[in-house]
């Protein structure tokens, strides 16, 4: 594929992102993002996806079709077509202990 082509659905393309929630950084596989979310040590991994075959979120899936290869875009995807609504009914509160019974150690952004 050259860069004028636009991604179509069936296309595998890869893809170099940095995801923000609230402006915060979640997720990356951008060198200098990795780093502030991994540290020094973090090693940035391929991509690489299948347009339209649910590999991403549905929203980011979407606006994924008809874009040009090799350009730079801002995509904002609504938590609806994203992960979902927050909904408190699907929460559960785990005690430590039940972790520590499975010999899990739980840190931040488990």
């Amino acid at each position: 594929m050259t860069d004028a082509q636009t991604a179509k659905k069936k296309d595998f393309v890869e893809i170099k992102f940095s995801g923000y929630a609230n402006n915060q950084l979640f997720d990356s596989n951008i060198p200098e993002d990795l780093k502030t979310l991994a540290g020094e040590k973090a090693k940035p991994e391929k991509t690489i996806i299948c347009i339209g075959e649910r590999m991403l979120v549905e929203g980011l899936d979407k606006q994924l079709e008809g874009k040009n290869l090799g350009k730079e875009y801002e995509i904002e995807v609504s938590s609806k077509e994203g992960f979902g609504d927050r909904n408190r009914n699907l929460l559960k509160i785990i005690p430590l202990k039940a972790f520590s019974e499975q010999k899990v150690h739980p840190q931040v952004g488990m």
